[in-house]
């Protein structure tokens, strides 16, 4: 794109427009993704002081978090004192973006800011609290103690102790004496197996900054895993208790004295393990059930194999299947996967090729399919492109879709004749993910193709061809769009709306259009605050129906429905999808049954439930569309999505 073109003294002028800021953010912040050359220049002409102040203190919490992520923290060191005084009161992640940056460029303001933030006797919201914990790694030593142990004070009198679990473990890891009772503490806060294991696993992945050895284990240790698993062994340190752990998980029940004892004979720095067993024997001795207390034993068993895992993989001499092989466990993140793409990248290229392309024909589905399209991805060869591709099918499932979506971005340019040539082959899926990463690789050529594809694309779907048109901005949409009837709904409108802001093209009835942008602007976001901010006001209310967003899988349309009925399956909830229970046929093509919940429909389930529980649990009736089913669902059964798969090779251990 020639961005000489556009008026950059207009621009700060234009960003008082709260449509356009929050298309041109996006805009600009895909330039910066592309490493345009041009963007540190463009920086200082487009958003000088005057416009950050302006954004911060007139714009929404969303415009404000979008341009919160897409600037440099040294960007806000002037509206310290504006950020300071805001910081309270702002919402949603712009919270948490905003305490990194107020942390980065004035670290003892931060400090007493949140210091302040413990000591008030309000109740602490989630998205400060994680907000702050993620500040904490670019402050001092001692002001970290402080704020951990301030946080550990409010744990054990807040409403919602398990927002505090990261600092709990945060604690742990400091050795702080504070942290004396409060693994007990979260241990009793699961009344279920299920709350009880939701809550030890908050705390491992706060303990070691991430989980996939427990979600392994805990997915996988029926069928003994490490049988298996053989070569895991590979990940441990030689003196690993590897033979004891099998045959503790092999047992039907895992015994708490021998798990324990294992535990307690483990060597770890970082954590006072000693004190550690003593919390969950004391945990174990609290009148438990058997069920509760088997939750205390894995656990223990899988702090136990952590502490013995390699920091780094040793590199060894290994044959490329072998590495291949390692690198495809079912492993939600691999905590080895730098170590082996770096053992890889010496074999020779067609090897390389012929060993990938072998392990993708066995179909293995869960999270082995999504390291590979990573291991493609960095790897970039052209020769990975055509399967790629075919992982954005409608029958891959989204999270396969979208690992794949992002290798391709990362191969780039390269991919953009084979998606030319593919076009005509390609699903209503992969044509959607297709343009989203022709707009994501940018450049010329891109925006060529993009523009060349945009007529059947706009057809298809408006909503998501909109969203990536965002973040080319190319001027030759303008004629595109105007000869739309309509534009094809209102995020074909708004971006219309934007473009002829951005490139000075007056269409008529421009102010006519300017008025029902912003209304139209004005009414998701409060929709979208109501939903997200007003909690304690939707405590007291009645909800006959929920309005969300819902695309068709049949004909690719999206559009907002009101639903009376919808089936969550609580024990299951980051795992099965809630269910439709309406018979509602999409507002496009009539077909009943074909549509599926788009990514904002899962926030406000998400947020409904929380409600409808909170009620529940203080004995108030409650009306709402939610109904709670149990589900009895094993790993060879069918997925619930209805995929067509086995549970085990599609949903288990996603979050939906």
């Amino acid at each position: 794109m020639d961005l000489s073109q556009i008026s950059y003294g207009d621009i700060p002028v234009k960003l008082e427009d709260a449509v356009f800021a929050q298309h041109f953010i996006l805009f600009f912040r895909n330039l910066k993704d592309q490493g345009n050359k041009e963007l540190e220049a463009l920086q200082k002409q487009w958003f000088p002081e005057s416009v950050i102040q302006y954004i911060l203190s007139k714009h929404n919490y969303l415009i404000v978090a979008d341009l919160l992520d897409c600037l440099p923290p040294q960007s806000f060191k002037a509206h310290l004192v504006l950020l300071l005084e805001r910081w309270p009161h702002w919402k949603d992640k712009s919270v948490d973006q905003l305490s990194s940056i107020i942390a980065q460029i004035a670290p003892q303001s931060s400090f007493e800011l949140f210091r302040e933030f413990f000591q008030n006797q309000e109740e602490k919201s989630f998205q400060a609290l994680k907000g702050i914990y993620s500040a904490l790694p670019f402050l001092p030593a001692q002001q970290v103690e402080a704020l951990v142990e301030a946080a550990v004070g409010c744990f054990f009198k807040a409403k919602n102790p398990l927002d505090y679990t990261p600092f709990i473990a945060k604690a742990w890891r400091l050795h702080l004496p504070k942290k004396k009772g409060s693994l007990l503490a979260l241990i009793l806060l699961g009344k279920t197996p299920q709350e009880l294991a939701s809550c030890l696993e908050m705390f491992f992945q706060a303990l070691f900054k991430s989980s996939p050895l427990y979600q392994f284990v805990t997915t996988e240790y029926e069928d003994d895993w490490w049988e298996a698993g053989a070569n895991l062994s590979m990940f441990f340190k030689e003196n690993a208790p590897l033979l004891e752990i099998k045959e503790l998980l092999a047992l039907d029940v895992q015994p708490v004295p021998e798990s324990l004892e294992l535990l307690a004979a483990t060597p770890m720095v970082e954590l006072p393990v000693k004190e550690l067993v003593e919390e969950l024997q004391e945990a174990a001795n609290a009148s438990l059930t058997e069920e509760l207390r088997l939750e205390i034993a894995l656990f223990s068993i899988i702090v136990t194999a952590q502490g013995y895992l390699h920091k780094k993989l040793p590199l060894k001499q290994l044959e490329l299947q072998k590495v291949l092989r390692l690198l495809t466990f079912d492993f939600s993140k691999h905590p080895f996967y730098e170590d082996l793409v770096t053992c890889i990248r010496p074999f020779p290229r067609q090897d390389i090729i012929d060993g990938i392309l072998g392990l993708i024909e066995e179909e293995n589905g869960g999270y082995t399919d999504i390291n590979l399209s990573n291991l493609m991805g960095d790897l970039a060869f052209p020769e990975f492109i055509l399967p790629l591709i075919q992982w954005t099918d409608q029958d891959s499932g989204d999270f396969q879709n979208e690992s794949a979506r992002d290798a391709l971005i990362k191969i780039g340019a390269a991919c953009l004749p084979v998606i030319q040539t593919r076009w005509p082959q390609l699903d209503d899926f992969q044509q959607s993910y297709a343009m989203e990463i022709i707009a994501t690789i940018g450049g010329d050529a891109a925006q060529d193709l993009f523009l060349e594809l945009s007529p059947a694309a706009i057809k298809q779907d408006p909503e998501s061809w909109s969203m990536n048109a965002i973040f080319l901005s190319d001027q030759r949409f303008l004629g595109l769009l105007e000869e739309k009837d309509k534009h094809q709904g209102e995020f074909i409108e708004e971006l219309f709306y934007c473009l002829c802001l951005l490139w000075d093209y007056q269409p008529q009835q421009m102010e006519k259009l300017r008025k029902e942008i912003h209304a139209d602007f004005q009414e998701k976001f409060e929709q979208f605050d109501l939903i997200m901010h007003e909690g304690e006001q939707l405590q007291d209310r009645n909800i006959e129906y929920l309005t969300l967003p819902l695309k068709c899988k049949h004909c690719g349309k999206a559009d907002s429905y009101d639903l009376r009925h919808i089936i969550v399956y609580p024990e299951y909830i980051d795992q099965v999808p809630p269910t439709i229970g309406d018979a509602i046929a999409c507002k496009h093509c009539a077909l009943e049954g074909e549509l599926r919940f788009r990514e904002q429909a899962k926030t406000a389930i998400l947020l409904e439930c929380t409600r409808v529980t909170t009620n529940l649990i203080q004995g108030a009736d409650v009306q709402t569309p939610i109904e709670f089913q149990d589900y009895s669902i094993q790993p060879d059964d069918a997925c619930p999505c209805n995929s067509g798969k086995l549970f085990k090779n599609c949903c288990l251990g996603f979050n939906w």
